[in-house]
């Protein structure tokens, strides 16, 4: 009953915001409040007043993307000392990944990056080893048609992405002087960061995070573009050296919250939702729009298409196998008439009728006929909705964001004890570019999901600091048995259980720039430490979320 509440006031909170999108609030660019996150209304990318401050009517390079702003350091700790940061970015705007039925590579032409782009962002940043198999490099879809600007990163997103650097350099970087309550985190050089290793990049294995990490690079570190040599810049001959990215293999990345689609337990629960009367009832107040209806249609009628086609050349295939002979168990086909369409397959989600949609709006392209910006909110709402409804399932969050939010954890850990190691290089900064899925898993399993969707350029930091001054309320110093993660952290922060005297390493966790509540974290005070959490404590946290045999909880339960 007490879930159901809360979905309830969850959902009534989406209408009003809907209601008060209806009542005509627009952003600069034509797209409603409501496509923008709260944080990126703040920094003027989007007018909650409507209408466009500016008198121009070219379209807004932000997008549908957030602008990245540090929160201020914990003021009950004037002395803490910033010692990691890790940061998972969604990647910038893109094309549609399934795009509609009457989209065209034309039509978002004037958007995408060319190999000159390219080549210039590799300067930055490169694969590490180098040509990684990626999702998105096949050129084709399985029908022959070109596939090559399905959900590629745009030049406004490298333009958010960039943005999403160079706010990280006025914070971590400044003018190479004191910049973080008396010290600088990030030398102020590539060169530099890549001599002393403070910049880790991950990647998931698409192009589009490949290309959003090399684009954070460049606005992290804009100067060394102006140190290449004269003549082609962008050239495969220039040395200067640019930072590694790690990709790897789909199967075992974390990033993914259903790696491969291999996890048939997240599967179940997935469609156990379809059952669910809250996702019912938000789906069908998206379809009673005729427009959008008529749009999901279309999709389907493309998706049956195409499912005819692969049918038909299966059984071809078949018969050509078996020397001409086609068996009753080769015939897939409902139906005598071979232009028949195959009835058994599932209506278009709402999810995926929006993710074209929004994609559209973010680039001021046309919508289709019919279609309002007040219908994107609408079939967004019911995109969330589902999302709110599976960020409440705790065996769903744990197999989705577990091992992710346990890599973050042991980072931190190691991190912390190469601190007291000499002549080891430490990362500084951890950069993990990936989606939205990525970040919808982690803060669903921190159970702090905030039931929006989060938008283009999205960021979810967690930061380390070390704190000398007595934490009130720290429970998990000097009480009980010592904890694990003591040996594990070295002697040099954590001496013993009863040290109080020495440095004590809290994390803090924030969506775009707003410090998440953790319930896994008994010691946080929000308001007195300012979201600090202990590192014992945070570790604990992920060590309980995350499946003990992931391969395991994976099963069927059906």
């Amino acid at each position: 009953m007490g879930l159901l509440v809360g979905y309830t006031l969850i959902v009534a909170a989406m209408r009003a915001r809907l209601a008060f999108v209806a009542a005509g609030a627009t952003s600069a660019v034509g797209v409603p409040s409501l496509v923008f996150s709260e944080s990126d209304r703040r920094s003027g990318s989007a007018n909650a007043s409507g209408g466009n401050t500016s008198g121009k009517s070219e379209h807004d390079v932000h997008g549908g993307g957030v602008v990245f702003a540090p929160a201020t350091p914990p003021r009950a700790y004037p002395h803490a000392r910033l010692e990691f940061v890790q940061l998972l970015s969604r990647h910038g705007d893109r094309t549609s990944i399934n795009p509609l039925p009457f989209e065209t590579k034309l039509q978002w032409k004037p958007f995408l990056l060319d190999d000159v782009a390219d080549r210039r962002l590799a300067k930055f940043a490169e694969p590490s080893p180098p040509n990684p198999t990626l999702l998105d490099n096949k050129r084709t879809d399985a029908h022959g048609a070109d596939a090559s600007w399905h959900g590629q990163l745009t030049s406004q997103g490298e333009t958010q992405l960039k943005g999403t650097g160079a706010s990280l350099r006025r914070w971590l970087v400044g003018n190479g002087e004191n910049n973080i309550n008396g010290h600088v985190l990030l030398p102020f050089s590539l060169r530099q960061a890549v001599a002393t290793g403070a910049v880790k990049i991950r990647s998931t294995s698409t192009r589009r995070t490949v290309q959003s990490s090399q684009a954070l690079v460049s606005g992290l570190y804009p100067e060394d573009e102006q140190e290449e040599d004269d003549g082609d810049k962008y050239s495969s001959n220039n040395k200067n050296p640019s930072l590694p990215i790690e990709v790897r293999d789909r199967f075992r990345e974390s990033m993914f919250p259903n790696p491969g689609m291999a996890c048939v337990r997240q599967t179940e629960l997935m469609r156990a939702l379809d059952g669910d009367k809250l996702v019912i009832d938000a789906e069908e107040r998206a379809w009673q729009s005729e427009y959008l209806a008529s749009v999901r249609q279309e999709v389907h009628l493309r998706n049956l298409e195409r499912r005819k086609r692969h049918e038909k050349t299966k059984m071809k295939q078949s018969i050509e196998s078996s020397g001409g002979e086609a068996t009753v168990a080769d015939d897939t086909s409902t139906s005598n008439d071979s232009n028949a369409l195959p009835s058994n397959l599932r209506q278009p989600s709402a999810t995926s009728v929006w993710e074209p949609l929004q994609a559209r709006a973010n680039h001021g392209l046309p919508l289709p006929t019919g279609v309002t910006v007040s219908d994107v909110s609408l079939i967004r709402n019911a995109a969330e909705v589902r999302y709110v409804n599976r960020s409440r399932n705790a065996e769903g969050a744990g197999l989705a964001g577990g091992r992710l939010l346990k890599e973050l954890s042991l980072e931190i850990a190691a991190n912390i004890a190469d601190s007291a190691k000499q002549d080891v290089k430490r990362h500084r900064l951890s950069i993990y570019s990936g989606h939205d899925s990525s970040i919808l898993a982690l803060l669903a399993v921190l159970h702090a999901f905030p039931g929006e969707w989060p938008p283009v350029a999205s960021t979810v930091v967690v930061e380390t600091w070390s704190v000398r001054e007595l934490i009130a309320g720290d429970r998990s110093r000097g009480s009980g048995r010592r904890h694990w993660s003591d040996t594990t952290l070295g002697e040099a922060l954590h001496k013993t259980a009863s040290d109080t005297t020495g440095p004590q390493i809290m994390v803090r966790v924030l969506f775009n720039g707003r410090v998440l509540a953790l319930d896994g974290c008994p010691s946080q005070d929000l308001l007195s430490n300012g979201g600090l959490c202990s590192l014992h404590e945070f570790i604990e946290m992920a060590r309980e979320r995350d499946p003990i045999d992931f391969k395991l909880a994976c099963q069927s339960k059906l």
